[in-house]
């Protein structure tokens, strides 16, 4: 038990003294009668007495017990024994013992030092020998300051009648005493073996070397700075140093803080500089985004130090598209150079396909050269060609938007009845001029029928007369009739020498109801026009032949084509700007647009794609969650600015005005401090000299944007490129990711050319060790390299040569053999190795299946193969092979399809190119493979993950497709795809559309909702300005007199009322005023105020 069990005062040091209980006071008497003086006592540290006490207290120490150089030994309190030239005195007696241990538990010397197992000499009672002293607290011991306990067999200290203080007596070596190991060894004087002691508030035990240590090395850490615990072994703790580079900038001075309280007191003083500053680095709230320099100029925000340049850490992704300023981290260039790995092997695979697409490719550009697919269609070439013949639409309308246009090169069109042919403008030309001849030609005739009306009422004025026969005039002047009183339908001029000539006859009227004979001069009149019209009208269907021609070659016509796979133009050679489409049904829809160019000079017709991606970008510029509706519409953005919320560029635009200008003041200020670096976000440890952004506070956005627009970040080092890095990345990664990117652009093309090269050698047999010199010829192995051997060995061992023709069998033959010779031979050496007798029972069996390279059971032997189709083969009892190029293998098996398989009892390949494997399958579909029938199907087993497109799949890698539907969805024991769930707004949704939709709904009820709430707020604010206008407080000057006042006031349609009172002093210097106002459905304003009159 390590205690100290009194506190004593030494009169002779004049100090308190801790001492073991065995010691006495002044003037207390031992059994010799003779009293010791405190004064004269050994003074002794708390941790001495403390290891007394334990070593007196305790049995279990049995110091004695140990063995010490230049002493006899000595056991403990045993009453027996001789020790040195002494006697050995008992446990509680005292005796006088010369060079030798002595010990008992009350210990009685000649000096009465009571301090337990003292020893002293019997001609100097000074002298404490052959035993352990200790410096008085730390006193001088041989001239040092040491506070240890000596041990040695003669070794003795004397003791200062005045000063209370030991010396040596006799230089011999010191031991020291382990307590741990209980040995002694002669060095120096230091306790050890000491257990570390408790540390606390009330603990009052001894601590050891490495507690103290400790306690050092993390005082020394807290401290900082470089500080350090020497390696003296005094447990020396240096002074720290503080560069405080950042707040000898702000406050101006120099030099590093050698203590914890000088470094305090810069950064106070520099902390109060900063108080009223700001920083180019801001955040608006917590958790919202981060500016940096935002509302200053300048294009470059550089990290560079004084180290070189730095890494940006902490980037959050950014936006990957064309308008995008938002920096990149690394995980993403990772990820880019990932997927640029993946398209360089996509592109392998898509190499591979464009190849197998360039026949369907070529097909495709045939018939679109050839006119026969499009609106425009030409069957073959001098074919007619046609528009939107498989179409509905009945109106081809040719009006642009500078209105109609004109179609030309159209042929003359059918001129019947029932053509439906459009006529060209030379036909119309043709019709017209025939109207105008008809209208002059009319013009002559009325003038003609006017001078003839004279006559014809003289010739009336003579028929009407009855003067003559028939022909009858009633009167001069009258007209003359024929026959006007007989009936009779015809007027016969025939004579005896026949038919006459009626002449003199006026030209009759032509018109639809006119009965008047006509004269000769009318009617060559008329033929005159017929003979005209037939040769119009036959120079009019030559010209509508060929114009039918030109439109169906497509030479005329609003629509043409130069020739076939030549452009098609519409109106191309004439004015109009307007191309309109609308039809009897209305507006039509113009699809299979290809997307046009976009650029400043462009005037290609764009699609729904490139408008979709124009609003799309508007939508990713405006931000706010703005996005493209199905009908192109982009939606209202929210902008939360300032603390609220604004649906609107402009109301952004108008809330951050305002503040800028009520910050105007701030801002400067800010500007000022900023531009002097004091202060900011932007902060770099004195210690490492890492700097950090917004370290300690939240937000997840670092925005560089500054009124010029987007900022270059330069001076950035090379960041990490790993999956897990968020580092910045620098200008020369993403260029040397570019410079690769290009370099395999570049290299995907020439390998395209060079693979494709290689594929048609390949397939051609003139590459490779595997060659052949023209289809036909013989295929060779390695025919140009050296080797002796072709070594078909694989992973699992060794492999079939198969499909080898019979070698030739002499002596220089230097052919492979397959196996059917060398089963012959086998065959040829048992049969000659058997009795002859044998030879025609052997033939018996091999014609019946028995025996042979393919064999069947007893009880279907007899049934032949069959293999009759041109290059078929079949085997096994009853199998045929019926097919061109087909094989049968297994009884009753049969392929009768085109180049079909079936391989199995009973498998049945029909269709062409089909293969049925195992028995039963079947193949009744052409290009299929079977492994089974209906009702008795059968899995595909171990089956590799396809990576081709016409290769198979497997169900790890369906799995993997439900995998990334998420939602649960996966590939039940069945092989059936389980649908996922989605958990969308308190619903559940098995599908993703469906999830989909209701978060579209949810969002525009959001939406609503958060309308609803800034309606509401602008109503409180208009109400809050109107009142705050209605407070109106005009305050006269009239001392002793009370005055009031009523206010009035709107503001965006809220209406407020206000009433102030104003009352002067009667000395006129002090004005109190007060007021109050209310909008309607609003909460009061009041206001209170004071003013005094300063001066006379």
């Amino acid at each position: 038990m390590n205690h100290i069990y009194r506190v004593i005062w030494n009169s002779a040091t004049q100090s308190w003294a801790a001492v073991s209980e065995l010691d006495s006071a002044k003037g207390k008497s031992s059994t010799r009668g003779k009293s010791a003086s405190t004064g004269k006592s050994f003074m002794l540290k708390a941790m001495v007495f403390a290891l007394v006490a334990a070593l007196t207290c305790s049995a279990s120490v049995s110091l004695f017990a140990q063995t010490v150089p230049g002493a006899n030994t000595y056991d403990g309190n045993a009453n027996n024994g001789t020790m040195g030239n002494g006697t050995q005195g008992g446990g509680t007696s005292g005796g006088t013992v010369i060079n030798s241990f002595y010990g008992g538990a009350q210990a009685n010397m000649q000096s009465q030092k009571a301090y337990g197992y003292n020893f002293t000499s019997a001609s100097n009672p000074e002298m404490v020998g052959a035993s352990w002293a200790e410096a008085n607290t730390c006193g001088a011991v041989n001239g040092s300051s040491s506070c240890q306990i000596y041990w040695g067999a003669v070794y003795g200290v004397s003791k200062s009648a005045t000063t209370g203080l030991l010396t040596p007596v006799e230089n011999h070596a010191a031991a020291i005493y382990n307590f741990n190991t209980g040995t002694v060894s002669n060095v120096d004087t230091i306790m050890t073996g000491i257990a570390p002691g408790r540390i606390s508030v009330k603990s009052n035990d001894v601590v050891n070397g490495s507690e103290l240590y400790s306690n050092a090395v993390n005082t020394a850490a807290a401290l900082g700075g470089a500080s350090a615990v020497s390696a003296d072994g005094k447990g020396t703790i240096s002074a720290p140093s503080y560069a405080l580079s950042v707040a000898n900038a702000i406050d101006g001075t120099t030099g590093a803080a050698t203590d914890v309280g000088k470094g305090f007191a810069k950064v106070d003083a520099a902390l109060g500089i900063l108080q009223a500053s700001g920083s180019l680095v801001q955040q608006a709230a917590p958790g919202a985004n981060i500016t940096v320099a935002a509302a200053t100029d300048g294009a470059a925000v550089d990290m560079t130090g004084t180290a070189g340049t730095r890494t940006v850490t902490g980037v959050t992704a950014g936006a990957l598209n064309a308008t995008s300023v938002d920096a990149v981290n690394g995980s993403q260039l990772y990820a880019t150079n990932q997927q640029v790995s993946t398209n360089t092997t996509n592109i392998a695979t898509n190499t591979t396909n464009i190849a197998g697409n360039t026949s369907a490719i070529t097909n495709l550009t045939n018939n679109i050269n050839s006119g026969t697919v499009g609106l425009v269609q030409q069957a073959a070439p001098g074919a007619n060609i046609t528009v939107a013949s498989a179409t509905d639409g009945a109106v081809v309308d040719m009006t642009g938007t500078a209105g109609t246009r004109t179609v030309t090169g159209l042929t003359a069109g059918n001129l019947s009845a029932s053509s439906v042919d459009a006529v060209n403008g030379s036909q119309l030309y043709a019709t017209n001029q025939q109207v105008s001849t008809n209208t002059t030609n009319i013009a002559t005739n009325t003038t003609n029928i006017a001078g003839n009306t004279s006559d014809i009422t003289n010739l009336t004025n003579n028929i009407n007369s009855g003067t003559v026969g028939l022909v009858q005039q009633a009167a001069p002047g009258a007209n003359i009739t024929v026959a006007a009183a007989t009936d009779g339908t015809l007027v016969d001029m025939t004579g005896t020498a026949g038919t006459r000539t009626v002449t003199g006859v006026t030209a009759g009227a032509l018109n639809a109801t006119s009965v008047d004979a006509v004269n000769g001069s009318q009617l060559f009149a008329t033929n005159q026009q017929v003979s005209t019209n037939t040769t119009n009208i036959a120079g009019n269907t030559s010209d509508i032949t060929n114009l039918t021609n030109n439109i169906n070659s497509g030479t005329v016509g609003l629509v043409q084509q130069a020739a076939p796979g030549a452009n098609i133009t519409v109106a191309a050679s004439t004015d109009g700007t307007v191309v309109d489409m609308t039809g009897t049904a209305g507006t039509r829809t113009v699809t299979g647009v290809t997307a046009g160019a976009v650029n400043a000079a462009s005037v290609d017709a764009i699609n729904g794609t490139q408008l979709f991606g124009v609003s799309q970008s508007i939508a990713n510029v405006i931000g706010g969650g703005s996005v493209v509706n199905n009908d192109g519409t982009i939606t209202n953005p929210t902008y939360n600015v300032g603390g609220t919320t604004v649906n609107t560029i402009g109301g952004a635009i108008t809330n951050i005005d305002g503040r800028v200008t009520a910050n105007t003041t701030d801002i400067t200020n800010l500007t000022t401090n900023i531009n002097n670096g004091s202060t900011g976000l932007v902060l770099q440890d004195p210690a490492t000299g890492d700097i950090t952004v917004a370290a300690a506070l939240d937000g997840n956005v670092v925005n560089m944007s500054g009124t010029a627009g987007a900022r270059t970040i330069t001076g950035v080092a090379a960041g990490a490129l790993n999956a897990r890095s968020v580092d910045a990345v620098n200008g020369s990664q993403l260029y040397a990711t570019n410079q690769q990117v290009s370099i395999n652009t570049t290299n995907i093309a020439g390998n395209t050319s060079a693979i494709s090269n290689l594929t048609n050698n390949i397939n051609s047999g003139t590459v490779g060790l595997v060659q052949q010199a023209a289809p036909g010829a013989n295929i060779t192995v390695a025919a140009a390299t050296d080797g002796t051997v072709v070594d078909m060995t694989g992973t699992a061992g060794t492999r079939t040569v198969t499909g080898v023709t019979a070698g030739a069998l002499n002596a220089t033959s230097v052919d492979a053999v397959n196996g059917s010779q060398l089963y012959a031979t086998n065959q040829q050496v048992a049969a000659n190795t058997s009795s002859i007798n044998n030879i025609q029972s052997d033939i018996s069996n091999i014609s019946h299946g028995n025996v042979g390279a393919f064999q069947v059971s007893a009880d279907r032997s007899g049934s032949a193969p069959v293999a009759n189709g041109k290059n078929s083969a079949a085997g096994g009892a009853n199998a045929a092979a019926s097919g061109a190029n087909s094989v049968a293998v297994g009884n009753d098996s049969t392929a009768s399809g085109t180049s079909s398989t079936a391989v199995g009892s009973g498998a049945k390949a029909t269709g062409a190119n089909s293969v049925a494997i195992g028995a039963g399958s079947v193949a009744s579909k052409a290009n299929t493979v079977s492994v089974g029938s209906a009702g008795s199907e059968r899995q595909i087993a171990n089956v590799a993950a396809g990576v081709q497109q016409t290769d198979a799949v497997n169900v790890s890698q369906l799995t993997g497709v439900a995998n990334a539907m998420g939602g649960g969805a996966t590939i039940n024991s069945a092989g059936n795809v389980v649908a996922p769930t989605y958990n969308v707004g308190g619903n559940t949704y098995n599908n993703v559309g469906d999830a989909l939709g209701n978060l579209d709904s949810h969002l525009n009820d959001n939406f609503n909702q958060l309308s609803n709430k800034i309606d509401q707020n602008a109503q409180q604010a208009n109400r809050g300005i109107a009142g705050a206008a209605a407070l109106v407080m005009t305050t006269p000057y009239m001392p002793g007199r009370t005055t009031l006042n009523a206010g009035l006031a709107s503001y965006r349609g809220e209406s407020a009322l206000g009433v102030g009172v104003s009352r002067w002093s009667s000395d006129g210097r002090i004005n109190l005023n007060a007021g109050i106002s209310e909008a309607l459905h609003d909460q009061p304003i009041f206001r209170v105020g004071v003013g005094v009159v300063l001066g006379d």
